[in-house]
C-alpha cells in the first residue's frame, strides 16, 4: 500500500528509523482539493467533546488515535481540551487500541528525537 502512494506521488519516505521502520510524509494533501470534509469532521468531533453528542464508535475511535498521536490540537484548543478533559477521558476509556498506541508512538518519537 505504502509503495503505491509513492509511486502516485501522494507520499514521500523520510528517513529509516531502527529496523524497518520509515516515516512517510505527504506530498500532495489529499484534502487540499475539498477541506469541506475535514472540516465538517472537526466541527462534528467539537460538537461531541464539548456539547456531549452521543458518540458513535467511529467517533471515539478517531477522538482516541487523536489523542494516541497527541493530534487533539486539530480538532481543540488547549484550553477546551482542558475544559472537556472528564469528557474526554469518558470517551476514550476502555480503548485498549488508543492506548497501545499512546505508548507505542511514545516510544517511536523517543527513537526519532535520539
Amino acid at each position: 500500500m505504502a509503495q503505491a502512494l509513492l509511486n502516485a506521488h501522494v507520499l514521500d519516505a523520510g528517513k529509516r528509523y531502527g529496523e524497518g521502520v520509515r516515516y512517510f510524509h505527504y506530498v500532495t494533501p489529499l484534502l487540499m482539493a475539498d477541506p469541506a470534509p475535514k472540516q465538517a469532521l472537526r466541527e462534528h468531533l467539537r460538537a461531541v467533546v464539548l456539547h456531549r453528542v452521543e458518540a458513535t464508535a467511529r467517533d471515539r475511535a478517531l477522538l482516541g488515535l487523536l489523542w494516541a498521536c497527541d493530534l487533539l490540537d486539530a480538532v481543540l484548543t488547549h484550553d477546551e481540551q482542558r475544559l472537556a478533559d472528564h469528557r474526554l477521558r469518558d470517551l476514550r476509556r476502555g480503548d485498549i487500541i488508543a492506548f497501545a498506541v499512546r505508548h507505542r508512538w511514545a516510544d517511536w518519537h523517543a527513537c526519532a528525537s535520539t
